[in-house]
């Protein structure tokens, strides 16, 4: 799309929710709009305020704009990195892209594999940290970055950080819970602007389950046609992964429109090669299969935008952080508040697991992982592991602030959460879904970062103000859940019966014996203890090993 000056030009990817708003302000500073896009209110934006207009847009979104008088390219990228910018500055020329596979067809980009990265993944399951990919050209606009491109070279910068909301003075926990309360179903109100059919993701767990009753009660004031109030879920036969009695608790209360899937091991076998040129690089486990198979159902119901709950647990510490909690307390000598905690602690999970839990919270972050050290230095090639041995990644968390949780949570906002963000974003586009993140508006997430720790985990409760802000909306049996699971499959299960013979392939070929990268013959080996004797020491990284290969053979072959 063109200004109306024809001077500044844009390609776009993505959601400005906040948009109807922006477009009020600047009509008021004399800017005439000719359609209802938010694409003419970005470009409208830029020319208003400049770069400074990223700091006025809520939503996901990867831009570039040409400014023709300038000469000058302005690439930004939202907060979080909800949506891909991809790149290669090579031999004076700019190119970019949202998908990896888009730039690979340029006669100039080469394939070659960046061995760091490859590493990084291979030994702790990391991937989507800073601007790396897993190509040595090709890089990525960071979260809450802009790029300004023209013929002196290329300029990044951060336009946004987390760090610069540091902790306020405290306010009572029923005005936060209030406040936490309007903000996120503001976020939710922002989010259900469409002129396509709306739906929500349902886990039955905290985070989804809160979207859902939140965007039944706005479409009860704001009656749409649009929002359908229907809902998708991933569903397993095995009791043990199935989520269907919670989620049934939420559709009575909500009486949306329930749609299961039910993930299998012969559909994932079919659907693999999809899924790994989708993804574009190599990913950690099979979970991401369940949620492939969700978004195929959105289609299927003719849905094109999705609400989902992503981003909730790093936020509102939702994977257990209550030893870095306590070490915090403890730091401060803050026996008033520590003493209930190890209480509350021993009565859900006795003493051998608090002990276990005390431990973890004293050990230095090096020894944490001592047990997946271990096994992936045993499974790597020795000469591939040698390259790196002097790395820590515990050493990139940077310590933005001088708590124990909150440096985490940054860290898992600006590490972890990109690469779950890249799952969901290949998986929903895949099917032409759009799907949108809440608990990502960032007016949400820094008023978090300004709360006490003690307003996030409270008496072994993860997500405290989240759980109080809920009262009245979501079902207590809800509220109050503290068992939910990820978002997995059976995988346990299908590696040793139904995948098998598929893993035992790949296993067995000689393209993965010669890899450089890793030892075939023990992977081989840890592959069989585990099905013969229930050795468990491959599995963390099992998938890693086979995800890695069949994406090689995958790039070798396009």
């Amino acid at each position: 799309m063109a200004s109306s000056d024809q001077n500044l030009w844009i390609v776009y990817n993505g959601e400005i929710y906040n948009y109807l708003e922006l477009k009020t302000d600047l009509k008021s500073l004399g800017y005439t709009f000719k359609t209802g896009t938010d694409t003419e209110v970005i470009l409208a934006a830029y020319q208003a305020y400049g770069p400074e207009c990223q700091s006025k847009f809520n939503g996901m979104w990867a831009f570039a704009i040409w400014d023709q008088a300038k000469q000058t390219l302005f690439c930004s990228r939202d907060r979080f990195g909800i949506k891909p910018f991809y790149y290669v500055y090579h031999r004076d020329r700019f190119i970019f892209a949202s998908e990896i596979k888009a730039l690979l067809k340029h006669p100039d980009i080469s394939k070659n594999l960046d061995p760091f990265v490859a590493y990084r993944f291979l030994k702790f399951g990391q991937s989507n940290i800073g601007s790396e990919s897993f190509f040595s050209d090709i890089r990525q606009l960071k979260p809450g970055h802009y790029l300004q491109v023209n013929q002196s070279g290329i300029f990044e910068k951060c336009y946004w950080d987390l760090h610069s909301y540091n902790e306020q003075p405290p306010i009572t926990i029923k005005s936060a819970a209030e406040k936490f309360e309007a903000l996120l179903i503001d976020s939710v109100r922002l989010t259900m602007r469409s002129d396509v059919p709306i739906g929500t993701c349902l886990s039955g767990g905290l985070d989804s389950s809160a979207l859902v009753c939140i965007a039944h009660q706005l479409s009860q004031r704001f009656p749409s046609d649009l929002y359908q109030q229907e809902t998708f879920s991933s569903c397993f036969e095995e009791k043990k992964y199935d989520e269907r009695e919670f989620i049934e608790t939420v559709i009575q209360q909500t009486g949306a429109k329930k749609n299961y899937v039910f993930p299998s091991p012969a559909q994932f076998l079919q659907d693999l090669s999809l899924l790994v040129r989708a993804q574009d690089e190599p990913f950690t486990s099979l979970s991401i299969f369940a949620q492939w198979s969700v978004m195929k159902k959105v289609q299927e119901r003719g849905v094109s935008v999705l609400l989902d709950g992503q981003g909730a647990d790093e936020l509102l510490a939702g994977y257990g952080y209550d030893s870095l909690f306590w070490l915090e307390l403890l730091r401060n000598q803050d026996w008033q508040s520590l003493g209930p905690e190890i209480r509350a602690s021993l009565n859900k999970y006795g003493p051998y697991t608090t002990a276990k839990r005390i431990v973890s919270g004293l050990l230095p972050p090096k020894f944490k992982d001592l047990k997946n050290r271990l096994a992936s230095h045993r499974l790597l090639a020795n000469e591939f592991e040698s390259e790196f041995i002097n790395y820590n990644f515990h050493q990139e968390k940077e310590n933005k602030y001088n708590k124990s949780l909150k440096n985490e949570l940054y860290f898992e906002l600006k590490n972890r959460l990109p690469t779950l963000l890249r799952y969901e974003d290949r998986n929903s586009m895949a099917f032409s879904i759009e799907s949108r993140v809440p608990f990502l508006d960032h007016r949400l997430v820094e008023f978090v970062f300004s709360l006490p720790d003690t307003y996030i985990i409270h008496q072994g409760w993860s997500k405290w103000i989240f759980r109080k802000a809920m009262a009245g909306i979501l079902p207590e049996r809800i509220r109050w859940r503290q068992d939910k699971m990820g978002f997995v499959t059976p995988q346990e299960q299908w590696y040793k019966k139904e995948l098998a013979p598929f893993i035992f392939e790949i296993l067995h070929d000689r393209q993965f014996q010669q890899r450089a990268y890793w030892n075939g013959k023990k992977i081989l080996k840890s592959y069989q203890d585990y099905i013969k004797k229930g050795d468990l020491t491959i599995l963390p990284s099992l998938w890693r090993y086979i995800s890695m290969e069949l994406w090689i053979q995958e790039v070798q072959s396009n």
